[in-house]
């Protein structure tokens, strides 16, 4: 069997990054972990981290549309398991 140990990170694809990154920053108390020059910024929540990947970045614009009717804003989200 499959024993969950906690999410470990979850990818948000964002129309408006900086937007995002500041609702996140300012009203939640993440903290900016990295920036990766392909279009990544990542938080971290406690023991997670989120992902935002700007749409018009350079892997926001392999998952297709952006947010909105013809699109998500979730991109995949990641557990952490225990061995087996």
């Amino acid at each position: 069997m499959i024993v969950l140990q906690k999410l470990d990170h979850i990818v948000l694809r964002a129309n408006n990054a900086p937007d995002l990154v500041a609702f996140y920053v300012s009203v939640l108390g993440c903290k900016v972990e990295r920036e990766l020059d392909v279009g990544l910024i990542q938080l971290r929540a406690g023991e997670c981290l989120i992902d935002i990947v700007p749409v018009c970045g350079q892997l926001g614009q392999v998952g297709g549309a952006g947010p909105g009717q013809e699109g998500r804003n979730l991109d995949h989200y990641c557990f952490l398991v225990s061995s087996f």
